[in-house]
């Protein structure tokens, strides 16, 4: 390379790095105003994820953890009452929340129409929010956060990876849905015992395999469910 191209080089790289940062600088600082309004549609956006999900099944829908509780459908149909709810308030009218709830009781007990409510409150609530994001939407926040962790857990123990734990690049591909883990993948616990067994090591060996191909079919240790740990596979915070 000549010198006249060495530092013609040197001057592109200077002049990008020059413009990344001046593109860097120009970005607004976040405000509590920004950062509570994507709060509100990011947790939003993971429940209206969940309710359009076919990979949790239909049949799964009225589970409930507890006789007392609400079923799976239940908890979306009340985070939609909570958008509503919310809208109704930033625009200063009234809202009943038990003649909302009870409303509910005779509408069709399909996924289709959780969606459709969903997202006509969504569209109707973001807008507001971004716009006039109030304090009170903190406790909003916190409320309606508990309600997608009960739903994440619902997905957990009905043996299914929440949508926002798939790897992306699997989310749409067919056979990679959920995870039913066989006991064959468990770690073998050698107990401590500081005397080899071959049998048992090659056993474990083999299992350590096993783990290790499905590993690379699914591409990503968010998919290994809780048994991750037991595969040695290096991880990250997950849902």
């Amino acid at each position: 390379m000549s010198r006249l191209s060495y530092a013609v080089s040197i001057a592109l790289l200077a002049s990008g790095s020059v413009a990344a940062m001046m593109v860097e600088q120009a970005k607004p600082a976040p405000t509590y105003e920004s950062a509570l309004s994507r709060s509100w549609e990011d947790v939003h956006n993971r429940v209206l994820a969940m309710a359009k999900d076919t990979v949790f099944p239909d049949s799964k829908l009225a589970w409930k953890p507890h006789p007392d509780s609400r079923s799976v459908m239940e908890e979306l149909r009340h985070v939609t009452i909570g958008l509503e709810m919310t809208t109704a308030e930033a625009k200063g009218e009234k809202f009943d929340f038990e003649a909302r709830e009870k409303a509910d009781a005779g509408k069709p007990k399909t996924r289709a129409s959780v969606v459709a409510e969903m997202e006509a409150a969504i569209a109707a609530s973001y807008p507001l929010v971004k716009s006039k994001p109030r304090p009170q939407l903190l406790g909003w926040l916190e409320h309606q956060g508990e309600h997608y962790g009960k739903l994440v857990t619902a997905y957990r123990v009905n043996g299914v990876v929440p949508p926002v734990s798939r790897p992306k690049k699997y989310q749409a591909a067919a056979g990679v849905e959920s995870l039913f883990l066989p006991q064959r993948f468990h770690r073998i616990d050698l107990g401590g015992s500081t005397r080899r067994d071959p049998r048992r090591e090659q056993a474990r060996d083999n299992n350590h395999q096993q783990a290790g191909e499905v590993c690379d079919r699914i591409g990503d240790v968010h998919d290994l469910g809780n048994h991750r740990a037991d595969f040695g596979c290096e991880h990250e915070s997950r849902q």
